[in-house]
C-alpha cells in the first residue's frame, strides 16, 4: 500500500513528510511503457511533486511540468490531488544506447536546459503558478531550488527509486524536510547531523517500511499529523475530453462534422480511449 506521512517537531522547528509510491509508480510506468531509466526519472518527479502536495485537501491540486530541450524524455507532467497521483512522460522509451558512457544517465535523460513549472490550485479564482529554470537536472536539486526561489523556504528533498531484477519498479520513496520560519542555526546544525547526506537518508528509506520510526529517528519529539493511503487514479473524463477537442478550433470541428467522422481521444496518463461521435461535436458547437 502506498502512503504519505506528515509530522512536525516543535523542539527543532521542522516539518517532515514521507511518501511511498511504489505500487502507483509500477502501474503508471507499465501504462506509460517506460524503459528503466525513464521509469526512474518519472518516479522521482512524481514523488517530488507529491511531497509538495501532501498538505493539500478538498480537491486542491499540485502539478508539475518539466520541459527540456536537451533531455531524452522531452516532457514530464505529474499531478497530485486528493491523495491520488498520475503522471505522463512524452518519450517513455527513448534509445538507451544514447546514454552509454554518460556519467549521469538520469540527468542526461531528463536534461538540464529547461524549466520546472508548478501549479498549486487551491480552488480560488486563480491558481498559483511558478516557473524556474532547472539547475542541474537531478530532480531533487531542481525541486529544492524551486522551493528556495518561489517560496523562500529552506528545504531538503531526496527521492529514491529501486528496480527489481526485471528492471521494473520495486520501490519509490521520498522525503521532504522543511524548516519553520522561526528556526535557528542550532536547528540547521542538528538536522545536518541527523540526516547526513541525501544518499544516507535515501538508503534508510529504501530499506524500511516503518516510516514513523524513521521520522522519530530524525526528530525524537515528532508528532505524527497524518498517515494516509496514496494511490494512482486518473482524473480523465468524457467531459474533459470534450473540452480538450475545443483546441482544434471551430473550423476543424465543422469539417469533422461535415465528413461525419467520429473521433477517438486517448488519455495521455492512463491510455483510456474516448469515442466522440460527430453528432456530439455538433452539440458542442451549439
Amino acid at each position: 500500500m502506498d502512503i504519505k506521512i506528515r509530522a512536525t517537531s516543535q523542539k527543532h522547528n521542522v516539518k517532515i513528510a514521507i511518501v511511498d509510491l511504489s505500487e502507483s509508480m509500477l502501474e503508471i510506468t507499465n501504462l506509460q511503457e517506460t524503459n528503466p531509466i525513464a521509469s526512474i526519472v518519472l518516479a522521482k518527479t512524481t514523488a517530488a511533486n507529491a511531497l509538495l502536495g501532501v498538505e493539500l485537501k478538498n480537491g486542491e491540486t499540485m502539478s508539475s511540468n518539466i520541459v527540456t530541450s536537451d533531455g531524452l524524455v522531452k516532457k514530464i507532467i505529474t499531478e497530485y490531488q486528493n491523495n491520488k497521483v498520475r503522471s505522463y512522460i512524452q518519450n517513455p522509451n527513448f534509445d538507451a544506447n544514447l546514454l552509454v558512457g554518460v556519467s549521469n544517465p538520469l540527468v542526461a535523460a531528463l536534461g538540464q536546459i529547461g524549466t520546472l513549472v508548478t501549479c498549486v490550485n487551491l480552488n480560488l479564482k486563480e491558481p498559483y503558478i511558478s516557473k524556474v529554470d532547472l539547475i542541474d537536472g537531478t530532480i531533487d536539486g531542481d525541486y529544492m531550488n524551486y522551493l528556495r526561489v518561489s517560496n523562500q523556504i529552506n528545504s531538503f528533498i531526496t527521492t529514491k527509486v529501486k528496480l527489481d531484477s526485471k528492471m521494473k519498479i520495486e520501490k519509490v520513496v521520498g522525503i521532504l524536510v522543511q524548516l519553520f520560519p522561526n528556526h535557528t542555526n542550532e536547528d540547521i546544525n542538528y538536522l545536518e547531523t541527523k540526516i547526513g547526506n541525501s544518499q544516507y537518508i535515501a538508503d534508510i528509506l529504501l530499506n524500511s517500511t516503518n516510516y514513523e520510526s524513521v521520522i522519530k529517528e530524525i526528530v525524537e519529539d515528532a508528532i505524527i499529523l497524518e498517515n494516509k493511503e496514496l494511490k494512482f487514479e486518473c482524473t480523465c473524463s468524457k467531459e474533459k475530453t470534450f473540452n480538450s477537442i475545443k483546441i482544434l478550433g471551430n473550423e476543424e470541428l465543422k469539417k469533422i462534422i461535415a465528413e461525419q467522422k467520429n473521433l477517438e481521444v486517448v488519455c495521455e496518463f492512463c491510455n483510456k480511449k474516448y469515442q466522440i461521435l460527430f453528432t456530439e461535436i455538433e452539440q458542442l458547437l451549439h
